[in-house]
């Protein structure tokens, strides 16, 4: 039986430790159609450029191409692009578990704030689910490219966006925590974007 040589590099074993412990921490598998799969993290190239300089070799492996799906493929290659399991998923859209996993995930990284509904009064058809916003303005505008003021103000969110940077503000200043702030609406109209709950006091 041929056993394999022991490495006996503690400062390799280190490097390769921390190649293992990146590549976990970013292989993390997509379940949405239109999402893609992790690409290499830029912790892992680093790493493995410092300790393995000279001996190894990167090998950029693409999704499925036209070629291999075949031309009547080619609508759900563009929409859902071509890593197997965006490519392969059986629905179009995100299941309800699904959308709930990433939403807590994001809240837990502090990215996204939910405000709870507030609904005493059950004698009014009230709405019940929670409002969600990106937690920094800076970065909600990012993700809707928006680089300039007058590009804000003409955006379609500017009013989204508005009432996110304000609910924020507003909060700091009462330093109010986050499980005594709510909203009020009734499916008939009214609405109060900032309710906050403290004790008796409202």
């Amino acid at each position: 039986m041929t056993r394999r040589p022991a490495v006996r590099s503690l400062k390799y074993r280190s490097a390769i430790s921390k190649i293992h412990g990146a590549i976990r921490a970013w292989t993390v598998p997509a379940t949405s159609p239109c999402c893609s799969p992790r690409c290499a993290a830029p912790e892992l190239l680093r790493q493995s450029s410092e300790s393995l300089a000279g001996r190894i070799h990167y090998h950029e492996l693409a999704g499925f191409r036209l070629d291999e799906t075949g031309v009547s493929k080619a609508q759900r290659l563009w929409l859902r692009g071509g890593f197997p399991r965006s490519f392969l998923a059986r629905s179009d859209g995100m299941s309800d578990v699904s959308v709930r996993r990433y939403l807590d995930l994001l809240c837990s990284l502090f990215l996204v704030r939910q405000l709870a509904p507030w609904y005493q009064n059950l004698g009014k058809r009230l709405v019940k689910s929670p409002k969600v916003y990106v937690a920094d303005s800076g970065l909600l505008h990012r993700l809707l490219g928006i680089e300039t003021r007058d590009a804000l103000v003409r955006h379609p969110k500017l009013g989204a966006s508005w009432e996110g940077f304000a609910l924020s503000a507003v909060q700091a200043r009462l330093g109010a925590a986050r499980g005594e702030c709510f909203f009020y609406a009734t499916h008939g109209g009214a609405e109060l974007d900032l309710l906050v709950a403290r004790g008796a006091r409202r």
